[in-house]
């Protein structure tokens, strides 16, 4: 698909870092390193009228926003927290069927729903 091989290798480094595990699902891996390809053509442009911090701001609320999805899925926002370790890592049609906590492989007695505001 024309990746660079170190960028490859770079985006699986964050994932397992980030999540413990490679990716399951090829279009995964193809969106992340779309992005990773984007961002560096971006910084390599080096637009003189921007400064760089704006796209600093962009990249952590993105690392944030993929913090906070479904380490099961991977799509979903994390809703539903695991008991009795209480990580809020599963979305709330992977928690009931969650046996071990995907951080800590502690085994689930129940899950509890949260909603965000």
């Amino acid at each position: 698909m024309g990746f660079e091989r170190y960028l490859i290798k770079k985006a699986l480094s964050i994932r397992l870092d980030e999540y413990g595990r490679g990716y399951g699902k090829v279009a995964t891996l193809v969106r992340d390193l779309t992005e990773m390809q984007d961002q560096e053509e971006i910084k390599a442009k080096g637009d003189p009228g921007k400064t760089a911090e704006p796209q600093d701001e962009i990249t952590k609320v993105k690392e944030i926003l993929k913090q906070d999805r479904c380490r099961i899925c991977q799509h979903k926002q994390a809703r539903t927290v695991l008991l009795p370790c209480g990580h809020l890592v599963v979305c709330k049609l992977c928690g009931p069927t969650t046996s071990r906590c995907p951080i800590c492989q502690v085994k689930v007695t129940s899950t509890i729903d949260v909603f965000r505001v």
